[in-house]
C-alpha cells in the first residue's frame, strides 16, 4: 500500500471520529488550515440508539418501473417462451427460457432494444427481480446467449408466436366485436428518384419504399 493511499485511510477514520465528535474538520494541505464546523448533536438525536456507519454503496438501478411492471399479468411472457422450442442439452442449461425471454422483454421495455446490453444489464437488480432472480444471485444471460436464441428462432416458431399474439387478443374481449379493423397499411418511408423496389402509395401521397 502507497503512502498516499494509508495517508487516505488515516483521514477517513479521523473524519469518522471527527463526525462522532459532533464536528466535520475540512483539511487544506496546500496552506495546512482547518476548518471546523458544527453538524448536530449525535449525543441529542440518537437517543442510546446503536449508530452504524457505511461507506459501501447499495445496489442502485435506474430501471425501477420494471418492478412496476412485474405487478401486471406477465404470464403471456412465460406462454411465450413455452412456444419457442429449446435445442439445448437440459443437463447444461444456467438460463432458463422464460427466465430469457422476461430479461430481453424487460430491458426492451427500458429502452435497451440491442442485445449487446445484456452484458451491462445482466446484473442489474430490477432486471433480476422482472426475470425471477433475486438481486444476489447469479448473473442473467449475456449478450451471446441472448443472440444465440434470437438465431435460433425459425419461421415456424414466429408463426406459433404469431397465432399466440392472435389468440391473445381475441381474449381480450368479453364477447366478439362487430367488426374488426387491421390496417396492414406499411409505415412511410420516402424515396426519390428511380430507387429500385419503389412505388406510389396513394395514402401518403408520395413514392415509399416498397415492403412487402
Amino acid at each position: 500500500m502507497s503512502a498516499k493511499s494509508r495517508k487516505f485511510i488515516v483521514f477517513k477514520y479521523k473524519y469518522i471520529q471527527l463526525l462522532l465528535m459532533d464536528k466535520v474538520i475540512t483539511l487544506f494541505p496546500e496552506s495546512k488550515a482547518s476548518k471546523t464546523e458544527k453538524v448536530f448533536s449525535i449525543e441529542k438525536n440518537a437517543c442510546c440508539k446503536k449508530i452504524r456507519l457505511d461507506f459501501n454503496a447499495p445496489d442502485l438501478s435506474s430501471n425501477g418501473g420494471l418492478v412496476l411492471l412485474q405487478g401486471m399479468d406477465c404470464s403471456f411472457l412465460d406462454r411465450l417462451a413455452d412456444v419457442i422450442p429449446d435445442w439445448r442439452n437440459p443437463d447444461l442449461v444456467q438460463h432458463p427460457m422464460r427466465e430469457m425471454i422476461r430479461q430481453r422483454v424487460g430491458q426492451i421495455a427500458c429502452g435497451y432494444e440491442d442485445a449487446n446490453d445484456c452484458d451491462v444489464l445482466r446484473c442489474d437488480s430490477a432486471v433480476k427481480i422482472f426475470s425471477g432472480r433475486r438481486p444476489l444471485e447469479e448473473p442473467l444471460s449475456s449478450q451471446p446467449t441472448m443472440t444465440r436464441l434470437e438465431n435460433h428462432i425459425s419461421k415456424r416458431t414466429l408463426f406459433d408466436i404469431a397465432e399466440l399474439f392472435i389468440h391473445k387478443f381475441i381474449s381480450s374481449y368479453a364477447k366478439p366485436p362487430k367488426k374488426i379493423i387491421l390496417d396492414v397499411d406499411d409505415t412511410n418511408a420516402d424515396t426519390y428518384g428511380a430507387q429500385e423496389l419503389t412505388l406510389f402509395n396513394d395514402y401518403y401521397g408520395s413514392t415509399v419504399i416498397c415492403r412487402y
